[in-house]
């Protein structure tokens, strides 16, 4: 996460799957949140990235985690 400071982040995980949740409010002056998730390699890959979009918004500086669908 280059040029991003680390925000909060979480973890959600079913058997060895796992994916965490961080946010990296600078990231190139917008925020980005990044979903990374467990490879067969058991190192973390980015699974997606959401980019704040307006300039000193602090895009990613709280996370929230919920489970919707109850399955712990």
């Amino acid at each position: 996460m280059a040029q991003g400071e680390p925000g909060w982040g979480g973890h959600h995980g079913v058997g060895d799957a796992v994916t965490v949740v961080a946010g990296a409010p600078r990231y190139q002056h917008t925020g980005a949140v990044y979903l990374l998730s467990t490879s067969p390699q058991n190192t973390l890959e980015k699974s997606h990235v959401l980019q704040g979009h307006q300039v000193g918004s602090y895009f990613g500086s709280a996370v929230a985690l919920a489970d919707l669908n109850n399955d712990g």
